[in-house]
């Protein structure tokens, strides 16, 4: 009788050597049916006999096949750091996993294929762990560039990787959109960080206006004027996150009628996130109006958020929370503003909009008289 170790390894040895067109994957994944036919930096193409194509991500890889060994030789490294990368986020060990991904995000510009889509939404799942909005932007807006093929035929293996090792989801496939980083921030220093996101080598057109958008969306806040935004690619995702801007930072007319589009979108069948992101976008923009009544629904608006979405949106329900209670301030509602400010910092004493000065003088007035716990200044704004 043969001993079990010698049973199992002439049973694990197809695995573990590749022949010509062979390729083997981690975790004794199966590879997609069909030949090995090329290595680059977007990983391993394998080719059915339709002539359809599968790109396998470097993070899979565990071995090439004979005919692709040297092409595939510079990515050798690429491939290990990607495995273990992917498998420490799978984990929720997030922190030992940032390093790693900043190095690989940094090395491997543009991100591109299976492999960059597991790069960047890593990244973005460390950075909005640690409420690092504005850098988390720029993951998502990587993973945007990445997130589509651009060869015939071809589809990407894992694509949905996070969802098929259990984590909670981060971003909007349909839409494409991170349901926790929407446009819309408290004026901060730290929104000067979004002036300065890169642009991507061949990026998408989508990529370029969804950054245009976002810094619009922080000039305004910085008190810088906007003049313009650039016409969106047509498709829903890009005309919403144009009109959420537009009815805040445009003149008078463009916001009237970037909002009435956002009611007409609110009408209609929504996820809880996007709901929220409307009702806050509608408040925003009837809150920086000139006239009393209009700005007194856009405060009803915002409350709304708070009351009907905390639960589906807690930090945008935290922004929307604080501009109601500095608005009322400015029509001279004081004592229902202190009373908002009050409800925001018993609802979490350590929450980053807090600091904002719009609330902060509402807590530290004679009124007031809250005693805030001491926290490490966050981003105010961004995730939900």
């Amino acid at each position: 009788m043969r001993p079990f170790a010698l049973t199992l390894f002439l049973g694990l040895a197809p695995f573990l050597h590749a022949q010509d067109g062979v390729l083997v994957l981690r975790a004794f994944e199966a590879a997609p049916p069909g030949e090995a036919v090329a290595a680059d930096a977007l990983g391993v193409r394998v080719r059915n006999a339709q002539g359809d194509s599968v790109v396998v991500g470097w993070d899979r890889v565990l071995r090439l096949p004979d005919t692709l060994a040297e092409a595939g030789e510079p990515y050798e490294q690429y491939a290990l750091d990607a495995w273990r990368a992917r498998t420490r986020i799978e984990r929720g060990d997030l922190v030992l996993a940032e390093p790693l991904l900043e190095s690989l995000s940094a090395r491997y510009r543009p991100l591109r294929g299976p492999t960059g889509l597991v790069i960047a939404e890593g990244l973005l799942r460390a950075r909005l762990a640690r409420n690092a909005n504005e850098s988390g932007i720029e993951a998502w807006l990587a993973w945007l560039d990445a997130n589509v093929v651009r060869q015939p035929r071809t589809s990407f293996a894992n694509a949905q990787w996070a969802r098929q090792a259990g984590l909670p989801p981060v971003l909007d496939v349909q839409t494409e959109l991170c349901p926790t980083l929407p446009p819309m921030w408290l004026a901060t220093a730290s929104l000067q960080l979004l002036l300065d996101l890169p642009s991507i080598e061949g990026e998408r057109e989508k990529v370029s206006a969804m950054r245009a958008y976002y810094q619009a969306a922080a000039r305004h806040e910085l008190g810088q004027s906007v003049a313009s935004l650039p016409e969106p690619p047509r498709e829903r995702s890009s005309e919403l996150v144009r009109d959420i801007v537009a009815a805040r930072v445009l003149g008078e007319s463009d916001r009237s009628s970037a909002r009435a589009r956002l009611e007409a979108a609110l009408k209609q069948p929504n996820s809880p996130w996007m709901t929220a992101w409307l009702r806050a976008a509608i408040g925003r923009s009837l809150v920086v109006e000139q006239d009393p009544e209009m700005r007194l629904r856009g405060v009803a608006e915002l409350l709304r958020v708070h009351v009907l979405h905390r639960g589906d949106a807690p930090k945008l329900a935290d922004i929307a929370l604080a501009e109601a209670a500095s608005v009322l301030d400015q029509l001279g509602h004081s004592s229902a503003a202190v009373g908002l400010a009050q409800e925001l910092a018993r609802l979490d004493p350590r929450s980053a909009v807090l600091s904002w000065p719009g609330v902060a003088r509402l807590l530290d007035g004679p009124a007031g008289g809250v005693a805030l716990p001491q926290t490490t200044p966050e981003t105010v704004g961004g995730p939900t």
